[in-house]
């Protein structure tokens, strides 16, 4: 939730395809352009597979892993727990998840949650 008071942010979402991200890589020495210029600040990038955490009301995490990215800016995730079907998918968009201030977060093998930093 938005803590009361606060303007709304301005977001800027860029999706860009594997293809640019590998460009980007060999011309420029990394798959994310960090400044875009205009005002913006970079939050996070995400790929298929990465995980990210929001918390619920009572402070309990909740990691889900990204499914689908859309150009559009909807996200779809699934929880981590679960490894039944795939076609069960959570949609968010990009500026839900800033908003509510979800996070890129990593799993290590043994459970335990930091948040990632790109």
């Amino acid at each position: 939730m938005r803590p009361s008071g606060l303007e709304p942010e301005t977001y800027r979402l860029e999706v860009i395809s594997r293809m640019d991200a590998a460009k980007n890589l060999s011309q420029l020495g990394s798959p994310v352009i960090r400044e875009s210029g205009g005002g913006f600040r970079f939050k996070f990038s995400l790929v298929m597979n990465d995980a990210v955490i929001s918390y619920d009301e009572e402070n309990r995490p909740n990691v889900l892993i990204v499914q689908r990215i859309w150009d559009s800016g909807n996200v779809v995730f699934r929880d981590h727990r679960d490894a039944g079907n795939k076609d069960r998918g959570i949609n968010k968009s990009i500026s839900t998840l800033i908003s509510e201030g979800w996070e890129k977060c990593a799993v290590d093998p043994i459970g335990r949650l930091a948040k990632k930093n790109d």
